[in-house]
């Protein structure tokens, strides 16, 4: 009885090619074959001897003898292995060879990722990234990654850096770039000097990086003293968890002299409240929640009793108005004047 022998190659997944028979028709004769790395080599027998093996030997003459599947029985066996370079794969019957293929590689490049434009700051203060990102399979992920710049090695901070996943290009994409907008304002890295690098990943676990640029992360402007002062300690606070006693003095410098330095009875006591916190807060997650009520403070001493249409024509008056300061282009003039008139 004659063994029937079926082969076959199976690229990874994310690749997208479809499997390829060895023993097909079209491909008996045939003893190279180009494939991605990482495919699966397979080969089943079936009413075979039992004496079937097979052996890998890579590019440097080293030999691996494959093992049998689990299940495999005498006479019905099947092999499989990952071809991680560029190798030939013999099948014997004892010390008779049946078939050698071999097989070279097509290597999985790491994705490329670049950013297309400088990070900028959009009209309503959202953080703007402009990149090129491109993988021979496919990206899985974007992000990007902050640090910050002259960063206090004692420090406790109580924050993370910010989160912004990236967004990919669309598969239809012919120039493989993509844009992407949040709002990091709020952030307490907002004002500070950061360092930031984008990352993607592909389907295989491979990185890649970009260049890093260094830049100023968008900040809200504030134009009220005792709001932008509260910012600012907010900040100082967010940083490094050891400047509570700073922060508690500044504030009781602000209450002890509240008619210098406050207008609205409301805002003092709302100043009260949130420093009798800070002082009795004895965790990290006491801080972090005094920290955010402080940026809702300052909004309120801001804004006051502003209606949102109100706040987003005040930014966009405050963008046009650095645009011009920072000598923008036409270009950029043209934008910001359209949106301030929407």
């Amino acid at each position: 009885i004659t063994a029937r022998i079926d082969a076959w190659v199976t690229p990874p997944p994310y690749t997208g090619r479809a499997p390829v028979f060895l023993t097909a028709d079209v491909n008996r004769d045939k003893q190279e074959f180009t494939v991605p790395e990482n495919s699966t080599v397979s080969v089943r027998i079936s009413s075979g001897s039992g004496e079937e093996n097979l052996t890998l030997t890579d590019a440097n003459g080293e030999q691996q003898v494959v093992e049998p599947e689990e299940g495999s029985t005498a006479g019905a066996a099947q092999f499989s292995q990952v071809l991680a370079g560029e190798s030939s794969v013999t099948l014997a019957d004892g010390s008779r060879e049946l078939s050698t293929w071999h097989f070279k590689i097509i290597q999985d490049a790491p994705p490329v990722i670049r950013f297309e434009n400088d990070p900028r700051r959009a009209a309503n203060g959202a953080l703007e990234l402009s990149y090129f990102v491109q993988d021979d399979h496919g990206v899985t992920k974007a992000e990007a990654q902050f640090g910050l710049v002259d960063e206090n090695p004692n420090a406790k901070p109580l924050y993370d850096a910010p989160e912004m996943p990236l967004s990919l290009p669309r598969r239809s994409s012919k120039d493989n770039v993509a844009k992407v907008a949040k709002d990091l304002t709020e952030h307490p890295w907002a004002g500070r000097e950061v360092e930031l690098k984008l990352t993607a990943t592909d389907a295989a676990g491979q990185t890649g990086e970009s260049e890093t640029k260094t830049f100023t992360l968008p900040q809200r402007s504030f134009t009220n003293s005792l709001a932008r002062a509260i910012v600012e300690q907010r900040q100082v606070l967010a940083l490094d968890a050891n400047q509570k006693p700073r922060t508690m003095a500044m504030m009781d410098a602000v209450l002890l002299w509240a008619d210098e330095t406050i207008t609205n009875p409301a805002h003092f006591l709302l100043l009260s409240s949130i420093r009798s916190r800070l002082g009795f807060a004895r965790n990290d997650e006491a801080l972090r929640g005094v920290v955010d009520d402080l940026w809702e403070i300052a909004l309120i001493i801001e804004d006051g009793d502003l209606t949102a249409a109100e706040r987003r024509l005040r930014d966009a008056q405050e963008a046009l108005k650095q645009a011009l300061e920072n000598g923008a282009t036409d270009d950029e003039l043209k934008r910001l004047m359209d949106e301030l008139r929407t």
